[in-house]
């Protein structure tokens, strides 16, 4: 693929974030370097995760955190973006579980819309040989989990969104949510590497070992 083909991520805009916070990022495109700064707990993390997640097709990790839509504007002026579709804890659903929708705007007008959506025999069949790798994690019925360090109770869906980060390396590449092939061509013509580092610690000379 040629440079001229692929795309950069020029904005970043996320409502509702934790059901509190509304950001809009643009980015320095041109300078290729842009620094985010804020207080702790208002998402600045979370808002790369997501970029990552919206980009390489990781819905289950789009999932894990409670936001009503977020969207990514791209160097061709094109905006893809996803609402959640929030189930009521612990409902059941027999068919395929849609959870959000995926689209790509144009012109500010919606061009694409896409509603990824999982066989609930799919989501099943994974959560049970995951859970079977958690040892505090123990299947109640056909679709219900608990986990026994909290008594916490989740259906399939719940426990897949909620544990994915914790699944073995196997699992991870394992994609529950087959995708339009209008989104597929978005994503080969992003590339976006989320680098995880560790927050800034502040040390003690007293306490150093020198």
């Amino acid at each position: 693929m040629s440079n001229k083909d692929l795309l950069r991520v020029s904005k970043i805009l996320v409502v509702k974030l934790f059901g509190t916070y509304t950001h809009e990022v643009p980015l320095r495109v041109e300078d290729r370097v842009t620094i985010i700064h804020g207080p702790n707990g208002v998402g600045k993390t979370v808002l790369f995760r997501l970029v990552a997640a919206l980009l390489s097709g990781n819905i289950l990790e789009l999932l894990k955190v409670p936001f009503e839509t977020f969207e990514v504007t791209l160097s061709n002026g094109s905006t893809l973006g996803f609402s959640r579709i929030d189930l009521p804890t612990g409902q059941k659903k027999e068919n395929d579980t849609v959870l959000g929708t995926c689209y790509l705007k144009a012109d500010g007008k919606e061009v694409h819309r896409f509603q990824p959506r999982a066989s609930q025999v799919d989501i099943r069949h994974l959560a049970f040989r995951i859970e079977r790798e958690m040892p505090w994690i123990s299947r109640i019925d056909e679709d219900r989990f608990i986990d026994r360090r909290t008594d916490e109770v989740f259906t399939g869906t719940e426990f897949l969104m909620n544990y994915s980060g914790r699944f073995p390396e196997r699992w991870k590449d394992i994609n529950l949510f087959p995708e339009a092939d209008w989104l597929l061509d978005i994503r080969s013509r992003v590339n976006v590497h989320l680098v995880a580092a560790q927050r800034l610690l502040r040390v003690s000379p007293a306490s150093a070992d020198w």
